[in-house]
């Protein structure tokens, strides 16, 4: 009889549901050292685990979490919205910065959005600079 083709392993739901299991609040490099008291008026039921199956409970443990794991995405997205915003303002700080060519001081045109006029001066100062530069 092959025992281990028929029997499951209590690892297995454990391995699949994985998240569940793992606590949210752990830190690999925290040296602080759990001290236990176990005198039986401190011992405390521990819901989230053998309350789970309670139809209409709501652990407060979940809710934690999922506030947890969402704040952290909103604190990455902002992060990298605002390396995004920094870099994009270092690239038009660089733009905007004077450029010695050939001896001679050159600043890149500035874009305005006013009337047509502003635009046809632009245009002469971007001939005008792709003359000098050739």
């Amino acid at each position: 009889m092959k025992v281990s083709e028929h029997t499951m392993s209590t690892w297995t739901p454990i391995l699949r549901d994985r998240r569940l299991y793992l606590n949210p609040s752990y830190t690999e490099k925290s040296d602080k050292v759990l001290l236990l008291n176990n005198s039986s008026r401190h011992i405390k039921l521990w819901k989230n685990y053998y309350c789970r199956y309670m139809p209409g409970y709501r652990s407060t443990l979940d809710d934690l979490t999922q506030r947890y794991t969402t704040l952290l995405n909103l604190r990455k997205k902002f992060t990298d919205e605002i390396n995004h915003i920094r870099q994009d303002g270092e690239y038009q700080q660089q733009q905007q910065q004077p450029r010695l060519l050939s001896g001679t001081l050159y600043q890149t045109p500035i874009s305005t959005t006013a009337s047509s006029s502003s635009t046809q001066s632009k245009s002469n100062v971007v001939q005008a600079t792709a003359t000098f530069m050739t």
